[in-house]
C-alpha cells in the first residue's frame, strides 16, 4: 500500500475518491448522477492539481475560487438528485 504524505488535504482527497467511487458503483453509468458525480471528482482533482502547483498566480487562485463554486453548486445538485430519488 501507497504511504500518504502527511498533508491533511491529500486524505480528505483520497477519501473523498473512495466515497465517490463506491457511490458511482451503485448507479448506472450515464445516468444523470452517475454524471454529475464523475464531474464533481474531475473537478476535484483539478482543484488539488492546482493547488500543488508551484508558481501559483492570481489567475491560478481565481480559477481555485471558480473550481470550487463549481464544485459547490454540483455537490447540491447530487443532494437533490439523492434527496429527489429516495436513496
Amino acid at each position: 500500500m501507497v504511504e500518504l504524505p502527511e498533508d491533511e488535504r491529500v486524505r480528505e482527497l483520497r477519501d473523498l475518491i473512495r466515497r465517490t467511487r463506491d457511490l458511482v458503483r451503485y448507479r448506472e453509468p450515464g445516468s444523470e448522477l452517475w454524471k454529475l458525480i464523475e464531474e464533481s471528482r474531475r473537478i476535484t482533482m483539478l482543484q488539488q492539481e492546482l493547488r500543488n502547483k508551484s508558481g501559483r498566480n492570481a489567475e491560478t487562485e481565481e480559477l481555485l475560487v471558480e473550481l470550487l463554486e463549481q464544485n459547490k453548486k454540483l455537490e447540491e445538485r447530487i443532494r437533490e438528485h439523492l434527496e429527489g430519488s429516495g436513496d
